[in-house]
């Protein structure tokens, strides 16, 4: 899971990359291609995925027999032994480490879409880089990032596989210090004045470091209701695209008639805040075990017998 979730990272790096350079030497008055560009990259993508996508596994023709057998096992989705019920609206409402998985995620992607967004600006209003030299540099926290996302799904299952530590355990700990080390890390890029080598460092760590709650909340839906965990999903990801519109728009309220180092230590404070906000919930109310409401009844044999399935069984 936090290997796919590392592919959006790798996505804006190649997007902040070639986005300079465009704007630099592309066709049609350069930055216009940026958009022919990324268009046409995503209605080729599209036009892949409807034709490599399937709704189940079992309907997939090129899938082998082992790998099916293999998802069918770890994820409990037998087409055959297993009946999913309906989603228990009123106990997912009411779900304590749900609501502590949804807060950290929005905390994390007030993080992610500020900076995806308005770090080229301030890359080029605050540390005056040229336009070239700025999608370089903004591309840098997010390949780090790409790394710590992937390298950090690795680690948390080892933990977890080897018994050294509980799943709710583990998830609290990555998703504790992939947000508070941000946090800390962007309250001292005030500090630091003008040195442009140490601030874009910091911000290089504070980024990156995000990956590593994603191996926290990012994975958390498959912990709590494995038979559910794309409708949390689908509710989460909702409320923490939130961000995505409310992050800009406090960086564009802050930054319009000044555009300057203490307006964005407003930025920067606002956005640790939330990332501490988060982790503190998450770490309060969190868990990493199978939630009571989330038990799905299966059916076994032809005689209609329905028995509790309390079992996660996890690759």
């Amino acid at each position: 899971m936090s290997f796919i979730f590392s592919g959006a990272q790798l996505g804006t790096v190649i997007g902040m990359l070639l986005s300079g350079v465009l704007c630099d030497y592309g066709f049609a008055g350069g930055w216009p291609s940026v958009f022919y560009v990324y268009g046409t990259a995503g209605c080729v993508w599209c036009s892949v995925w409807y034709v490599v996508c399937y709704s189940r596994p079992s309907a997939h023709p090129r899938i082998s027999t082992a790998e099916l057998q293999y998802i069918e096992k770890s994820m409990e989705c037998s087409e055959t032994s297993a009946k999913l019920t309906a989603t228990p609206w009123t106990k997912t409402a009411t779900s304590l480490p749900f609501w502590a998985c949804a807060s950290a995620h929005f905390a994390s992607n007030w993080g992610l879409y500020t900076f995806m967004t308005c770090l080229p600006m301030y890359m080029h209003d605050v540390l005056q880089f040229d336009i070239t030299e700025n999608g370089i540099l903004s591309a840098l926290p997010y390949t780090a990032t790409w790394l710590s996302i992937s390298g950090g799904g690795y680690v948390a299952d080892w933990l977890i596989a080897s018994n050294r530590l509980q799943t709710t355990t583990v998830r609290k700990l990555f998703c504790a210090v992939g947000l508070l080390i941000p946090g800390l890390f962007l309250i001292t890029i005030g500090l630091l004045g003008c040195n442009r080598i140490f601030i874009v460092s910091v911000i290089v760590i504070a980024v990156s470091s995000e990956g590593l709650s994603v191996s926290g909340y990012g994975v958390n839906h498959l912990d709590l209701a494995p038979k559910y965990a794309g409708t949390l999903m689908g509710i989460g990801n909702t409320l923490a695209t939130v961000p995505g519109i409310l992050g800009p728009h406090v960086v564009g309220w802050l930054t319009y008639h000044e555009s300057d180092r203490g307006q964005w230590q407003k930025v920067f404070y606002i956005t640790s805040a939330i990332y501490c906000f988060g982790a503190a919930v998450f770490v309060v109310f969190g868990s990493g075990e199978l939630q009571d409401w989330a038990t799905v009844q299966q059916i076994t044999g032809d005689k209609g017998h329905h028995k509790e399935n309390n079992s996660v069984h996890r690759p």
